[in-house]
């Protein structure tokens, strides 16, 4: 019921959503918006995103005679990442990825790198090493990937 209101909002200003999640105990709304352009989300985006989407709800009353706040953000320096869309949206990112726990044999189960493509369903990943000398790259499927954030 949010969800249309507040992405026509958000395309208006170039965002998106990234999440949001209403909590009923709470009543409170939590929208994470992310650009439409790639860029790092900013205060200037977040309060015109607030300003839109309270206006909208506010006209469009989805949940009639209850009060509810609305925060909104952005997903940080320190995102996760939820699909592989993400993967391929922050190509040549430095990313931590923690695995399922015995998923790869002879890999850690803590991986940080570059990711470096992302091929059929399977993340590409240049380990980050102290010895620059010495690059790995790791080829990790996406389904042995149990979370995973962008890292700088």
């Amino acid at each position: 019921m949010f969800v249309d209101v507040v992405q026509s909002c958000l395309k208006q200003i170039s965002c998106c959503i990234d999440s949001l999640v209403f909590n009923k105990n709470d009543s409170i709304l939590d929208v994470t918006i992310d650009r439409l352009d790639g860029l790092p989300v900013n205060i200037s985006d977040c309060s015109k995103a607030a300003k839109n989407i309270r206006f909208a709800l506010s006209t469009s009353d989805p949940l009639p005679n209850v009060d509810y706040a609305i925060n909104v953000g952005s997903p940080g320096l320190d995102r996760p990442l939820a699909n592989l869309n993400d993967f391929l949206k922050f190509k040549g990112r430095v990313v931590v990825l923690l695995l399922t726990p015995g998923s790869i044999l002879g890999v850690n189960d803590k991986i940080k790198g570059i990711i470096s493509d992302v091929v059929d369903n399977k993340i590409v990943i240049k380990s980050i090493n102290k010895d620059k000398n010495n690059e790995l790259e790791i080829v990790v499927p996406y389904s042995c990937i149990w979370k995973a954030k962008l890292s700088f």
